[in-house]
């Protein structure tokens, strides 16, 4: 479409806005009339209006230069048939004269069309007209009786802090401290026990639940030997040929395993030189007959292993060579 033209009362308007008033604009007209010879300078409204478009803003391009572009979407709301237009009227409130035509725009040939809402189709438009207006004029625009600020006055009031002056109160906060997370020191009271998590726990009870579960691992994990394990003595002795000798521990074994230096223990050269020995079963030498005396208590030539109070025996006595002179032999002994 062509450029606006300014009418008499548009250029009377813009005057005064030099001089100092408020240029409000209000509303867009459409229609589909055509001057003819008329000045449209003259004219205080468009030619044949069809549809009223209301304003949803006004902005100054380019940080306030001179130039005001003004707009608002709009559909086909209320056309009851197919409609061409081709003219747009931009108004204002003039402080003497009210609402005018401020300015006028006509397409001549470029002919727009506005279909009916009967054909089904919610069609929606977007109408924007740039207007020269001076830097030093201020503008606004009012949208369905609502004054609308300048984008001047939006970005004072979006970067002031706090321009509604809201409270904390005004939107719940007003029981909670002022401060960072990092900040935070939480309210509970020390729990003696784990306890499991459960639905509607409150912050308070949550917290008292979590300190009983740190405190109750980090004592567990500074604990000397928590869970009471046994582990088992590994050691080694060398032989001196004695027919009866006790291995000293630091505790009397639940279970004693004997080998030699070869890891064996026995064969038909060094008879019966290793095996395991548990408290009412002793090794018995090989060849020797299993009885309940041979199991509980020492017999010389019998008995290769005896678990005894702090320590356990062996020997070098006829089969028994779990003690033979200058031989190396290991254990592992159970707790």
């Amino acid at each position: 479409m062509s450029e606006p033209t300014l009418t008499n009362k548009g250029i009377a308007l813009m005057q005064k806005g030099l001089q100092g008033e408020t240029i409000t604009f209000t509303k867009f007209k459409i229609g589909n009339g055509n001057p003819g010879d008329t000045d449209v300078k003259t004219l205080e409204d468009i030619v044949n209006p069809i549809k009223t478009i209301g304003l949803d803003r006004i902005d100054r391009p380019n940080n306030g230069n001179n130039v005001v572009l003004v707009g608002k979407g709009y559909t086909n709301s209320g056309i009851e048939s197919d409609t061409r237009w081709n003219e747009i009227g931009v108004y204002a409130d003039d402080p003497d004269d009210g609402e005018i035509l401020f300015a006028y725009i006509n397409a001549e040939n470029e002919i727009e069309i506005l279909k009916s809402e009967q054909c089904g189709i919610s069609m929606e438009n977007n109408l924007s007209v740039m207007l020269l207006i001076s830097s030093e004029i201020n503008v606004t625009a009012v949208i369905a009786g609502i004054q609308y600020a300048t984008k001047e006055e939006f970005l004072q009031h979006t970067s002031a802090r706090n321009p509604h002056g809201t409270d904390k109160s005004d939107v719940g906060l007003d029981k909670i401290e002022n401060r960072y997370f990092s900040e935070q020191v939480p309210s509970f009271t020390t729990g003696q026990r784990l306890t499991n998590l459960a639905p509607g726990d409150d912050m308070e009870a949550i917290a008292s639940k979590l300190w009983s579960a740190i405190n109750t691992l980090s004592s567990h994990l500074i604990a000397n030997n928590p869970h009471n394990l046994k582990v088992p003595l590994f050691g080694y002795f060398i032989g001196n040929g004695e027919g009866k000798r006790k291995i000293t521990l630091p505790f009397t074994p639940s279970a004693v395993l004997l080998l030699n230096a070869h890891g064996m223990t026995g064969d038909d050269v060094d008879k019966t030189c290793g095996g395991l020995a548990l408290p009412g079963h002793n090794l018995i030498a090989r060849g020797n007959s299993i009885s309940e005396a041979n199991q509980n208590d020492w017999v010389g030539g019998v008995t290769a292993l005896m678990i005894t109070e702090e320590g356990f025996f062996v020997s070098y006595y006829g089969d028994c060579r779990t003690n033979n002179q200058s031989q190396s032999y290991s254990y592992i002994a159970w707790q």
